[in-house]
């Protein structure tokens, strides 16, 4: 038996000794999965609870430039005085949003909405994007 042969045996029973430990952990990471999978219990209480909410205070302040072009749009969101806080979010709204969701190939912009539709439009925009 030469040196390569020898240093061949030994790597190839190292080997044979981690793939085999490697089997033996996959088995157990198997069966500690099938484990906790038989103890679960998420999608077997099912149950209904209603949480009410409180009504959430929105605004919308729209912009037009001299030509009566809409220029921005911003929602403002105020926080429920129940949390015991006062704030809120301000969300600014791109003018280029599409309200037709791109239906039909067609794309209809929050300000070709204001153009056609005024400030009744763009409400009904503005919420068809939020949505």
């Amino acid at each position: 038996m030469t040196v390569l042969a020898r240093n061949r045996h030994r790597r190839t029973a190292v080997m044979l000794a981690i793939n085999l430990l490697a089997i033996v952990a996959l088995g157990g990471m198997g069966y500690a999965g099938y484990k906790a999978l038989r103890r679960y219990e998420g999608g077997k209480k099912v149950d209904r609870q209603f949480v009410p909410l409180a009504p959430t205070p929105v605004g919308m302040l729209a912009t037009v430039d001299d030509q009566d072009r809409l220029t921005t749009v911003t929602i403002m969101v105020l926080n429920p005085e129940a949390q015991g806080f006062k704030g809120g979010s301000i969300v600014s709204v791109p003018v280029s949003s599409d309200t037709a969701y791109g239906l039909d190939g067609q794309r209809v912009p929050l300000t070709q909405v204001y153009a056609e539709g005024g400030v009744d439009g763009l409400v009904s925009g503005v919420e068809s994007v939020l949505s």
